[in-house]
């Protein structure tokens, strides 16, 4: 996740030492996610054959108990991989969601563009090229004529004081209050961290 703090010229070492700690805090993140979630299905089915095997009354009440446990844990997972809020309006753990889930997931994911010349591009950097120069190329003009008339003719909407206030450096509450108007789940970061995380977690 690429976070500016300040408009034009930023404290660099600042902003980097904020990364370094998101990047830590991800690290521990996935140490925390293969201990809790890592292996959810295997864990409900070993519990499952568990119950199957008790005969005391306690001991399956405990272990269905267990079981309504890690089914929660699974349901949570699903919702948050989906990156949607179908659960909270009343879709269950059910199949759907989680075709819905890995079908989001696929559907997000570029493995490689043509360009220009028709070469296939796979690498990140090569395809982030590719589609830059192809809207470069869709809104520019190698044969400008007019420029000045058809400028006159437009009103311009950002006055100085306007350009003034917008070049201000970012203040907290503004960033306090955009983070929060964010869904929680929602427009996950390249560092795949949500707002949710952010909004309750910050400090």
């Amino acid at each position: 996740m690429e976070l500016k703090f300040l408009r034009g010229t930023g404290n660099i070492d600042t902003v980097d030492k904020l990364l370094g700690c998101i990047d830590k805090c991800l690290a521990e993140l996935l140490k925390w996610n293969k201990s809790t979630f890592g292996h959810v299905q295997r864990r409900i089915r070993e519990l499952e054959l568990q119950s199957k095997s008790q005969h005391d009354a306690i001991g399956q009440r405990s272990t269905l108990k267990l079981i309504r446990d890690w089914r929660t844990k699974e349901e949570i997972l699903w919702w948050q991989r989906a990156c949607s809020a179908y659960l909270k309006h009343g879709d269950s753990n059910t199949r759907w969601l989680h075709s819905r889930a890995n079908m989001r997931r696929s559907s997000n994911l570029i493995v490689g563009l043509k360009d220009d010349a028709g070469n296939w591009q796979t690498n990140d950097d090569d395809i982030a090229n590719v589609i830059t120069q192809y809207f470069e190329d869709l809104f520019s003009t190698s044969y400008p004529s007019g420029m000045e008339e058809v400028l006159d003719c437009i009103q311009p909407k950002v006055t100085d004081e306007v350009n003034v206030a917008l070049c201000k450096p970012y203040t907290q509450e503004e960033v306090d209050r955009a983070l929060m108007q964010m869904h929680p789940h929602k427009a996950p970061g390249p560092d795949g961290l949500k707002p949710f995380f952010f909004q309750h977690f910050w400090s």
